[in-house]
C-alpha cells in the first residue's frame, strides 16, 4: 500500500474508534417499596405483654427489608418496645381507646414505623361510632422519604369492628355497615386529594371487611370494580388475596398504593405460629415505582 494511502487509512481508523460512543451502563433499578401490615392483638390476645411480640415485629421487619410497618390493636408500651428494636426507623402512635390490659397508660391503638425520619406526623377523627361508646377511630398518617429521596405519606387504620354489648347480632350489623362507610369516606376525602396532587400513598391496615364488600370499592380502582384511586398488594388487579386471619378464611387486613405512583404490586399473608402472639396474620406488601 502507498505510504499516503496507509497514512488516510490510519487516521480513519483512529477517527473511527474516537467516534464509538462507549457503552452505556445501566443504573441499578430502584428498590420497591416493602411494608407490612399487622393486627398485633396487643390487649386481648397478648395481655398487653411486650415480648414475645416486639421481637416478632422487629424480626418481620428486617427479614423483609420493610420500609414501612403498620400496627394496630397496640398497647402504648407495646409500640415502645417494637420502637426500641428497630433502630433506624421512627415510629408514631396514636390511641383509639383505654384498655386495663396495657399497663400504666391502658393506652391502645394504632401505630406506623418508617425507615428514617418520619415528619408531618397528624391524625384525623373518622367518626363511626354510633352505637359504640369509649372507642373514637383516626387515620394517621406520617411522610417518609427513601434512601433514593422518594417522598411518600404512610397511613394506617383500624375500622370499626362491634357494637356495644347490649346490641344483638341484627341491630348491630347495619351499624357496623353504615359506621364503615363513614369512615372508608372520611379516610378518602383525607387521602385521594394527595394523591391528586402527585403524593405516593401508602395505607395499611385492618379493615374489618372483606375484599368484595361496597365501602371497599373507594379504595379499589377500576380494574376491580372499584371507584378509587389505589391498588391492594395481595388483590392485583382484582379483589382477592390469602387470608389474614389464623382462624377462618378471611382476607380483612390490606395494604393498599395509590395506583398513579406505583407499578407493579405484590403481597402475602405470613403464617400463623403454633402459639400465636395475635388472631392476625402479618400481610407483607411490595410495590414498584413508576
Amino acid at each position: 500500500m502507498p505510504r499516503g494511502s496507509a497514512l488516510v487509512a490510519a487516521v480513519v481508523a483512529a477517527c473511527l474508534v474516537l467516534a464509538t460512543p462507549a457503552p452505556v451502563i445501566a443504573a441499578p433499578s430502584e428498590p420497591p417499596l416493602r411494608a407490612i401490615t399487622w393486627n398485633v392483638c396487643g390487649a386481648a390476645c397478648a395481655w398487653g405483654d411486650e415480648q414475645p411480640l416486639a421481637a416478632q415485629a422487629a424480626h418481620a421487619v428486617r427479614a423483609y427489608n420493610a420500609d414501612i410497618l403498620f400496627l394496630q390493636e397496640a398497647c402504648a408500651p407495646q409500640f415502645a418496645a417494637v420502637r426500641a428494636a428497630l433502630p433506624g426507623y421512627t415510629g408514631t402512635f396514636k390511641a383509639q381507646l383505654r384498655s386495663g390490659r396495657c399497663g400504666g397508660s391502658n393506652k391502645h391503638g394504632i401505630a406506623v414505623f418508617v425507615r428514617g425520619t418520619a415528619t408531618n406526623a397528624r391524625w384525623w377523627n373518622i367518626g363511626g361510632t354510633e352505637g359504640l361508646t369509649g372507642t373514637t377511630y383516626f387515620l394517621l398518617a406520617v411522610d417518609g422519604r427513601t434512601a433514593a429521596g422518594r417522598r411518600y405519606t404512610a397511613a394506617t387504620v383500624h375500622l370499626r369492628v362491634k357494637c356495644d354489648a347490649e346490641y344483638d347480632y341484627d341491630d348491630c350489623a347495619p351499624l357496623t355497615h353504615e359506621a364503615r362507610t363513614e369512615q372508608a369516606e372520611a379516610i378518602t376525602d383525607e387521602l385521594d386529594p394527595l394523591v391528586r396532587a402527585g403524593v405516593p400513598v401508602v395505607i395499611g391496615g385492618d379493615f374489618n371487611m372483606l375484599p368484595g364488600s361496597s365501602p371497599m370499592s373507594m379504595f379499589y380502582g377500576p380494574t376491580a370494580g372499584g371507584t378509587g384511586l389505589f391498588v391492594e398488594a395481595d388483590g392485583g388487579l382484582g379483589r382477592t388475596g390469602e387470608s389474614t386471619v389464623c382462624d377462618g378464611e378471611q382476607k380483612i387486613d390490606f395494604v393498599f398504593y395509590s395506583r398513579p405512583n406505583f407499578g407493579f404490586v405484590d403481597g402475602d399473608a405470613a403464617n400463623c405460629a403454633d402459639d400465636p402472639v395475635s388472631d392476625h396474620k402479618l400481610l407483607r406488601a411490595t410495590a414498584t415505582w413508576r
